[in-house]
């Protein structure tokens, strides 16, 4: 009879892994404070359902959870990072979370994978604000994976974030498989950073990483891919409020297979 009540009890206490997850309700939100560094890592919305339609971000939502902090500077940013098959979008209400009044959103990351960032101003310090995730394709094509990681940081930036990017320098030839060392250095507040890959000289670029971490730091140990480019860049960015600062290598480098 006892191992009976443990099972039912664990069970009952875990519902988020065998049901709905804890924050699918407005009323039942999980608060990012002090405590856990603003920050909940490997979020879900697998098995949540719907609280309200989507409102000017637009979706065909069909899941969504809830998040809520408590302000304690006039700015703060919100940082979504999702797993590679979700496209997240990112909401803010104040009040009553289901019932308050619309702040703002953000759906601008690039699709599946991308980075969100929202910075919202003018908050009263004190009063709880309510941060709805859910995904933008919803109906008929749902994620194709469902995690993601989720900070917000209260903070009053007074200057813009800088970037240098130290390494590569450009003129290089690295062959295929190589593991090449990228290095940037960041002076100022962030709420994540990204490195981007282009082989036609700044004409088209793809994300070869990215991350949520605010660390003033950026160092990422780079396998070359397989193809032959003569005029390759990287570039080196940070967000802060919603903004982009970024440096690119000064120079072309080259790729070799052989």
């Amino acid at each position: 009879m006892r191992l009976i009540l443990l099972i039912f009890y664990f069970l009952v206490a875990h519902l988020q892994i065998f049901g709905q997850p804890e924050n699918d309700n407005c009323e039942t939100a999980i608060q990012l404070n002090a405590e856990n560094g603003g920050c909940f890592i490997n979020a879900s919305l697998i098995h949540a359902t719907q609280s309200l339609p989507a409102d000017i971000c637009n979706s065909s939502l069909v899941q969504d959870v809830w998040f809520s902090f408590t302000a304690d500077s006039v700015f703060h940013n919100i940082s979504v990072n999702p797993s590679s098959g979700m496209d997240a979008v990112v909401e803010v209400r104040k009040g009553n979370a289901c019932s308050g009044i619309y702040i703002g959103c953000i759906d601008e990351g690039g699709g599946d994978g991308a980075i969100e960032n929202l910075g919202i101003s003018d908050l009263v310090v004190g009063t709880e604000y309510f941060i709805r995730i859910y995904d933008f394709t919803g109906v008929g094509n749902p994620p194709s994976t469902w995690t993601f990681d989720i900070c917000v940081s209260g903070f009053s930036p007074e200057e813009p974030p800088e970037i240098q990017l130290l390494s590569p320098k450009g003129g290089e030839s690295f062959q295929a498989g190589e593991i090449v060392f990228i290095e940037a250095e960041i002076q100022g507040v962030i709420s994540g950073k990204e490195i981007e890959l282009s082989i036609d000289n700044g004409e088209t670029w793809e994300r070869i990483w990215q991350s949520s971490d605010t660390e003033p730091i950026l160092q990422y140990d780079w396998q070359i891919p397989s193809l032959n480019a003569e005029r390759c860049l990287i570039r080196a960015a940070v967000f802060q409020s919603g903004e982009i600062f970024e440096d690119t290598t000064p120079n072309p480098f080259s790729i070799v297979t052989s």
